[in-house]
């Protein structure tokens, strides 16, 4: 019997490629491959990148870290994090920072538990394209120099006492070229003021669920004032006010408003949301999350039905199924809709037919997907409307149950009843698909 040879290939693979494939794997994971053979003593240290995770002694996680970069070798590196659960020095950080950007790095994620102040040479790099910063416990920059002419991305985590409005104008006007940003603002209550006149995508999740209600004595805001932003995503857990400038090249939005009920003015809140969603009317593609609080959404909705979503293709709705005729009468090209959930509520939110079939059925909706307990009388009134009159439908998605009413749990005869219960809808459009999904 011929003998099989069993063969190595990832050693024969080049050294370029194995650093590659090891720059995948957290840094000291990466070093002990050394051990493999004495080809792999060193090749770790030719990773262009570095991922620390460190905890409990402090003395001996330092120690690793500098040896670590006494034996590097690699001359650019593409992407330095660190993650520090001990105490360490400002000189140290610096001397870590300023070794990171000596090759050129590109990527930079720093988190720390505990307080220090950050190095200045952070805010000077010349090759940060992508940098992330923790500000649990660590002292943001409110003055010094701050020239970042290559970085694009820029995440800012703010859980420490500082507010952004303190710190975060002085880091954007040092980031000529910056296109995405993301601020998450963990603290209990702050303002956040956000200008720029680049930044294209903007990610912002704002206040603490678990606020007490004395914290509604005071004028939370958040201020957005970018004109370039194509891409604008904001959770909203604690703001007395949201405001924005104008957003005409906005595409794509992704609201989620959770704020509490014991805010101490729902009519301001409710005014700054009517002009806030005014804000919005550009967008092609719209995720809206208004399961919360639907009296005051409502009052917003009153107030604005002159808003019309004129662009608006694909809407993401989560909310009480009121809010659902409202969108259908003013977003005429809409061509997609996924109703996440769809909530009866009092007697006088559930879901009301508008008097007036809505263009978008007559014309371009072609798709809609129901999330929902489809057994509900609510779910089978709104799918009956819409294959009623929906003259260009191809496809609604109707799930069959939640949990233990999931497809695959349904017995046959429970199958066919909700069958021919579908079956006895009119449909407008000879083409229209009815499907029922688990």
């Amino acid at each position: 019997m011929e003998s099989v040879l069993s063969t190595d290939r990832f050693s024969d693979l080049p050294d370029s490629v194995v650093t590659h494939i090891l720059s995948f794997l957290r840094t000291k994971v990466s070093v002990r491959t050394s051990i493999l053979a004495r080809r792999w003593r060193y090749l770790w240290s030719y990773v262009p990148t570095l991922n620390f995770e460190f905890s409990g002694n402090h003395a001996v996680n330092q120690d690793t870290l500098n040896r670590v970069m006494l034996l590097y070798k690699a001359e650019i590196m593409n992407s330095f994090s660190l993650y520090c659960e001990f105490n360490t020095s400002a000189y140290q950080l610096e001397t870590w920072v300023i070794f990171a950007d000596k090759r050129h790095v590109q990527k930079l994620d720093l988190s720390f538990s505990s307080g220090v102040d950050l190095p200045p040479c952070i805010f000077t790099c010349k090759t940060l394209v992508d940098l992330r910063v923790d500000f649990n416990g660590v002292t943001p920059p409110t003055s010094g120099p701050v020239c970042l002419p290559c970085l694009k991305k820029l995440h800012l985590c703010c859980s420490s006492q500082y507010e952004p409005d303190k710190y975060l104008p002085h880091i954007l006007s040092g980031c000529p070229v910056l296109e995405e940003l993301t601020i998450d603002i963990f603290t209990v209550f702050v303002s956040c003021t956000i200008s720029s006149p680049i930044i294209k995508s903007l990610t912002v999740y704002f206040g603490n669920k678990t606020s007490s209600k004395s914290n509604y004595n005071h004028d939370y805001k958040l201020v957005i004032n970018t004109p370039a932003l194509t891409y604008l995503n904001v959770v909203d857990w604690s703001c007395q006010s949201i405001k924005s400038g104008s957003l005409t090249s906005l595409i794509e939005a992704d609201i989620e408003l959770q704020n509490s009920d014991e805010m101490h003015d729902h009519f301001l809140y409710s005014r700054s949301l009517v002009e806030f969603i005014d804000m919005l009317r550009n967008v092609k593609r719209l995720r809206l999350n208004l399961q919360c609080y639907p009296e005051i959404i409502s009052s917003v909705f009153s107030a604005s039905m002159a808003i019309r979503f004129r662009n608006l293709i694909k809407l993401e709705l989560t909310g009480h199924s009121w809010f659902l005729s409202k969108f259908l009468q003013n977003a005429d090209n809409l061509e997609i809709l996924i109703l996440k959930e769809v909530g009866e509520g009092t007697k006088a939110w559930n879901w009301i037919e508008p008097e007036q079939v809505p263009t978008c059925l007559l014309s371009h909706l072609r798709i809609i997907r129901l999330c929902g307990d489809v057994e509900s009388e609510l779910v089978f009134n709104i799918a009956r409307y819409i294959l009623k009159n929906g003259k260009v439908m191809e496809r609604i998605e109707i799930p069959y149950g939640r949990l233990s009413l999931s497809l695959s749990h349904c017995t046959p005869k429970q199958k066919i009843n909700m069958f021919e219960k579908i079956s006895q809808f009119r449909e407008r459009s000879s083409a229209c698909e009815v499907a029922l999904i688990s």
